[in-house]
Order: structure tokens, then sequence, then C-alpha cells
């Protein structure tokens, strides 16, 4: 884009506003940094803003892509109406696998807002070298990483940012160190955050919602001639965090990150590369966290998770154009046993020496054609999975039981499947300041874990969060979309407007129907529940528009926009989609005077009446909230305050989990079943500084 001095200062800065760019591929990358603000005089380094502990938060400033919330450092990405493991989440390059079968170790939640340099979401239909995993869209986030000087003499730089926040309490603390000189770099990091419970607009308790989190590690560099390594290590360590939209909350969950990744340039190839291994435990209950005074219904899940992923990427410059190929390889082990600290005969295992793997080789051409370019790519992917024996503390006693256990034993749980992704996308340049862009692709994915070898009727779903109990199906097909996308884009030197239709059939998505299972359904009911779901396969439509808009008025004044409209129905029935995200507007004004930056942002939600009868989904009122903000910077500090919710609205995202408690608390300010509340007027402050 042109003219983006004053772009890159918002942008750069606060995580409410995004740049848009192009990268070596034709289609737009929305951006989302949090690393500089240039002002007109110099560079200065601030610290972004961190009003929110989740960094899937900062999806809501995105075209098309909005936030599952289960809790307040459990957001799951969405992208046009997708959702879950359907959008590849890569941080550092590293393909992330939680522990918890239910999302409390989302991806996203694997990306501290303190730590985070920039995050890309790839608008449209994502191109096949992205990732391994671009069916429903692709989030990359960089985290900060050691910088090399510019001189053999060795630096030491650092930054120290600390916030406080009304909301809970809650604080956070990140100290960073940089040594380096032109071939060596060392950067180590600790985040610290923590807050107590948080409240509505209406003093509703939403309990619980605290949480407690360090993340810690370090990044070691070197670079020769025309290749860099990095070597880094990060340990997240969450301590007892509620998600009051799940039936059990965080009591710990304990992963370890090793990543090798590089790229280098050979005669004419440039390569990039990345291993990376991550180990991760997961603890959760029903009773630290809520009251819970009935010793027949304490449960303890524990859970565990490694994974081994791998990719190589070579480019280079032909004589019709750039191709790119390569390979990924990602292999995750799963477990999860529940017990009960009050029965010691209890335990059920529900997950097994679950495998999931998948090897993977695409090639990509990126040419240019008469007006102009041109990309082309496709993606093979082999995937395998299997599952271990299973067991239930009650299989003797109960015949129902028994037979599931028996099923499952006896089912065909080692699949093998070999799946493609085809993607082609052409920007077509009009003149100097309108650019077309036409893109369709078939995209595949196999099904999760918990929709395979889900075996008895659990809640342990990936992080649906909709009350119900589900099984699973060793059968099911992998899914297929037919995507179409089309775009306009028009931009001079002070404004920029993107609007973009798209349109995605989908072949085998994966929903659930009603449970035709009598053992499955005999179980449900005898544990006091209602029927169960079973994943299923059906065909679906999704379609929408979203639109980004940016103008500079003056050096000192921009104004920024981002509208999403989306559409998810089923094509059996006359039924929608679950969990789809309402209609929203997001407009930010911002003034920067001197050393000062001032926002105003208004976002605008509508209702949300297209819901889900199968899923027995609540619809949303619409609701709009005002955020306003304020940062100063001098030399090497910064200071940023401001007050998010400012006018106190009671509401509630439709995006936003309902209550789920296990057993009920007569103390409880919400029942069960309750769409979770947003929070409140939220008054935050933050300070920088850097030597």
């Amino acid at each position: 884009m042109k003219n983006k001095s004053l772009l890159t200062s918002v942008c750069g800065l606060l995580y409410v506003s995004t740049s848009v760019c192009a990268d070596n591929s034709s289609m737009e990358v929305i951006e989302i940094s949090s690393s500089k603000l240039s002002s007109q005089q110099k560079s200065m380094a601030l610290a972004p803003s961190n009003n929110v502990a989740d960094a899937a938060d900062w999806l809501n400033s995105a075209a098309g892509a909005a936030t599952n919330k289960n809790g307040v450092i459990t957001g799951i990405a969405q992208y046009r109406g997708l959702f879950g493991d359907r959008i590849g989440v890569y941080i550092d390059n590293q393909t992330m696998v939680g522990a918890g079968p239910n999302a409390m170790d989302s991806p996203m939640s694997y990306a501290v807002p303190t730590n985070v340099d920039s995050i890309k979401v790839y608008r449209g239909i994502t191109p096949v070298s992205v990732g391994i995993n671009s069916y429903g869209g692709a989030i990359k986030i960089q985290h900060n990483q050691a910088q090399f000087a510019n001189n053999s003499e060795t630096e030491i730089t650092g930054n120290l940012s600390v916030g406080y926040q009304s909301q809970g309490d809650g604080y956070f603390v990140s100290p960073m160190v940089n040594v380096a000189n032109d071939k060596y770099a060392f950067f180590a990091f600790v985040n610290k955050q923590y807050a107590d419970d948080q409240k509505s607009g209406n003093g509703t308790l939403i309990s619980p919602t605290s949480y407690n989190r360090i993340q810690s590690g370090l990044d070691v560099a070197y670079t020769s001639g025309d290749a860099e390594t990095h070597f880094n290590y990060k340990r997240t360590n969450t301590n007892p965090s509620g998600t009051p939209a799940l039936p059990m909350d965080i009591d710990y969950i304990d992963t370890e990150q090793f990543n090798l990744n590089g790229h280098a340039k050979l005669n004419e190839l440039a390569i990039v590369w990345h291993i990376g291994y991550s180990d991760a435990t997961h603890g959760m209950d029903n009773y630290s966290l809520r009251s819970n005074m009935n010793p027949m219904m304490t449960r303890y899940n524990t859970a565990a998770a490694t994974s081994l992923s791998a990719n190589l990427a070579v480019s280079t410059e032909l004589a019709f154009g750039e191709f790119t190929y390569g390979f990924d390889l990602i292999q995750s082990k799963h477990s999860a046993v529940i017990t009960s600290p009050d029965n010691m005969m209890f335990k059920v295992v529900n997950f097994n020496d679950v495998e999931d793997d998948v090897v993977s080789a695409f090639s990509e051409l990126k040419t240019g054609v008469t007006d102009g370019q041109l990309t082309i790519g496709a993606r093979i992917k082999q995937h395998s999975s299997d599952a271990g024996n299973v067991s239930h503390h009650m299989a003797m006693m109960s015949p129902a039981i028994g037979m599931l256990q028996s099923n499952f034993a006896n089912a065909n749980n080692k699949q093998s499947d070999t799946l493609f992704d085809v993607a082609l996308s052409y920007t077509q340049a009009i003149n100097e300041t309108i650019n077309l862009l036409y893109a369709a692709g078939i995209k595949q994915k196999a099904p999760s874990y918990q929709e395979r070898y889900l075996w008895i009727p659990m809640q342990a779903t990936g992080g649906l969060a909709d009350g119900h109990t589900y099984i699973g199906n060793p059968e099911l097909s992998n899914e297929t979309a037919y995507q179409l996308n089309l775009g306009l884009e028009y931009k001079n030197e002070t404004m920029l407007l993107s609007p973009q239709v798209y349109y995605q059939e989908i072949d085998d998505y994966i929903q659930a129907l009603p449970s035709t299972n009598m053992q499955a359904n005999m179980v449900a009911t005898m544990m006091g529940g209602t029927r169960p779901m079973q994943f299923s396969n059906l065909d679906a439509t999704l379609y929408g528009l979203d639109l980004i808009g940016q103008w500079q008025v003056t050096n000192a004044l921009y104004f920024d926009a981002t509208l999403s409209m989306v559409r998810g129905e089923r094509n059996d029935i006359d039924d929608d989609l679950y969990r789809i995200s309402a209609d929203s507007i997001l407009i930010g004004l911002n003034y920067q005077l001197d050393n000062w930056l001032l926002q105003l942002k208004e976002h605008v939600v509508a209702n949300q009446d297209r819901v889900s009868a199968i899923n027995n989904e609540i619809a949303s009122a619409g609701y709009a909230t005002t955020e306003i903000s304020a940062l100063y910077s001098a030399n090497n500090w910064s200071l940023q305050f401001g007050i998010s919710n400012l006018f106190d609205r009671s509401y509630t995202n439709h995006l936003a989990g309902r209550y789920r408690p296990m057993v009920m608390s007569m103390g409880d300010d919400l029942k069960t079943g309750d769409k979770i509340p947003a929070q409140g007027r939220n008054l935050y402050l933050s300070a920088s500084l850097s030597f």
C-alpha cells in the first residue's frame, strides 16, 4: 500500500487496528502487529494494547474473523463461519496441537499477547504453500525473537512491560532481554498474567473466569552469509483458570515447545525449514474453582499430547515465474483419563494412544499473466489415525457401557486417507487504483480424533460447548469444500476499500445428528442426561461478505473499518449451522498529535437469530460497544490507558458458550444453559520501558 506512514503507526501499535498487504502470492494478508509505532518524527518502541488476556480476541478486529469463547484464555479461532481444527494455526511456523480434548488449551492460547510480534490472517482462499491445513483459513503468529546487532560489538537491549485492568483486578508483567552482535543473538522473556473473576455490565458475577498463566522462553540465533538459524524453547504454565462454558475448569496446563527453524539462500534456491516438538500435560476438574458439594459428582480429567512437526519449502525463480515446492509432517498422540478424588474405583479411559498423523507434499507456481498475477498450487496429504483400547469402571456392571466398550474395540479404528488441496487465484490490475481478485479452490480435511474416537457420551468435543453430550464415528468421511472468492480492491494515496464475497459448498461436512445408537442413548439417560448427539456427515453451504476500509484524512487523522457477514446453512434440512458469528462492523477513529495517539472504536453487532435448532442454539440480541484509549510515548518509555465497554453495556456475544456446571450451586449468578455474558466496563493501564 502507498503512503503507509500513518497506517503503519496505527497498525504497529494497537491490536484492533490492522494493515492489509499483498504478499508475493498476490493475495491479501491481514496483519495485526504489535511491535512499533513510527511517528512523524522518529521511530519509537512501544508496548501493544494489552487489555485482553487472550490473543484470540485480536481476531475480532480482522475482516471475516471472530473468536468462540469458552473461557477468558480459551479462545477458538473462527474464520468465515468455520472454526476449530478446520483453521490452521501456526505459531513460529509450528503447527499447534493442544492436550485438552475440549480445547481448553486451544492453539491460539499458546500466543500470549505480551510476547506476540504479529498475527497474519490469510484473507480468502489460502495458498496451499501456507501449511498442511488451510481448509478453513490459516493464521500465522510470530512471537518476538532474537534480533541481531548491526556490528560485531555486543549489545544488550530489553523491555519491561506492566499492565493493570479493573476487571478482576487483573495484571500482567513481561520482562524481555536481547543480547546480540552481528552473528549471534540471544533473547529471553517471561510473561505473567493473572486476574480474578469478572463481572458483566449489570453486575452479574461471571464465574469462574479467573486466570493465572506464565509463559517463559528463549531464542538463540546464528547468521552467516545468506543463512539464519533460530532455536527457541517456550514453556507455558497455566494454573487454575476458569472455563465456564465447559463442564470442567483448568487445574493446570504444562506445555514445553522446542522449535528449530531457519532460512537460507543456496545458489538460486531460497530455503525455509522448521522442526518442532511439543509435550503437553493437562489436568482439569469440576470442584476447584466452582462449588461442588456432591462427592458422587467430583471429576478429574488428566490429558496429554505430544506432537512432532516439520516442514521444508524451496523456492526458485524460473523463466515464467516463481516455483515453490516442499513437504510438511505432523505426528501427534493423545490420551485422556477421567477419575474422581472421592471414588477410587471411578476411572474412564476416554482416549488412549490416539495417533493422528499427516504427511504432505505441495507445489505452487506464481507467474505474471497479461495484466495480472496468477498463483496456482496443489497439495497431497496422507492422513492416518488410530486409537488404542478404552475402558470404563462400570463396564462389567452396565451391559450398555460394556457393549459400547466392546464395539469400540472391534471397530475399524485404524484409518488411512489420501486427501488433496487445490487453490488458484488471479489478481487483475484494471488500472493504477483498482484490482480485481478471482480465486477458487477445492480443500479437504479429515475428521478430528474427537469426532472419530469419542466412544461414550461425553462433552469432549473440541470446544463445541453447546451443552450436549456426543459420541464419535470412526467411519466418518472426509470433508470436501468447493470454494469461490471474488474481490475488488480500490486504493490510492490516502484510501483503501477492499470488499470480498465468498461461497463454498461442503460435502460430508461433519456436524452431529441425534444418536440412533441404542447403547449410547441408554448410557446418556442413565447418567441423568438426554439423548446424545453423534458426529455425522451431511452437506452444508457457507457464503458471505467482508470488507476492509481505510482512509487517511490528514497526516494526523485516520479512519479504519471492517465489516463481516456470514451465513451457514445445512443442505439436508432447513436449519442453520452451529455457532456462526453475527454480522458486525468495527469502526476506528485514530488521531496522532505529537507523541500522543488517541483512539475511539465503535463495535456494532447485529442480532443473530440464524441459529442451529438441532444444537438447541440460543439466539442473541444485537449490541454496540465503545472503547477509548490514549497512548503517550517519549524516548524509551510509553504509557497507555483506556476504557473498553465505556458505557458498561450488558450483553452477550453470540460466540460465547453456555454456562455448563456439572453441579449447580445455590450461590451461582448464572444458571445451567445461560449464555455467558460479556465483561462490563474495563479500565486498563499499561506502561513500557525499553533500554
